[in-house]
């Protein structure tokens, strides 16, 4: 991961739970415009957003059932009783490509469909199933 990305996030905490459903490969290639929920390094004012310029951002959203862990100085989620709010934007196919580099995606991250609190559903980075941390919750 690069050594640029940000150090400290902060996370709301509360509990009810989601379902969560794994990404396919095809989805990634339909040109079908996906709502994507970030949290950490990909956050407007923070070092990765340029990877979103042209999204359209939408309205925040709170996501329950996550933890929150701080690997390398980078906020990670994993399934758990607390909540975080993010910021909601609508990238295109080609723009989610570029997510699922930087994010590491199958290797340190994976993206999975959540619902949100108010009932929409967005695509969210988790920790891969196949990561292993031990690093802190925050």
């Amino acid at each position: 991961m690069p050594s640029w990305r940000p150090k400290a996030v902060d996370r709301d905490r509360t509990h009810p739970t989601t379902v969560s459903s794994r990404i396919t490969s095809s989805e990634r290639t339909m040109g079908v415009d996906t709502d994507v929920l970030v949290y950490g390094s990909l956050r407007a004012g923070h070092q990765a957003h340029a990877l979103l310029r042209g999204a359209t951002r939408g309205r925040d959203g709170v996501l329950d059932g996550v933890c929150c862990l701080q690997h390398q100085g980078y906020p990670m989620l994993t399934e758990g009783s607390g909540s975080i709010t993010g910021e909601v934007y609508t990238v295109r196919a080609k723009q989610l490509e570029a997510l699922d580099r930087w994010e590491e995606v199958p290797k340190v991250y994976e993206r999975v469909r959540r619902q949100l609190r108010d009932g929409r559903w967005i695509s969210v980075y988790v920790q891969a199933k196949t990561f292993n941390t031990a690093d802190k919750t925050i």
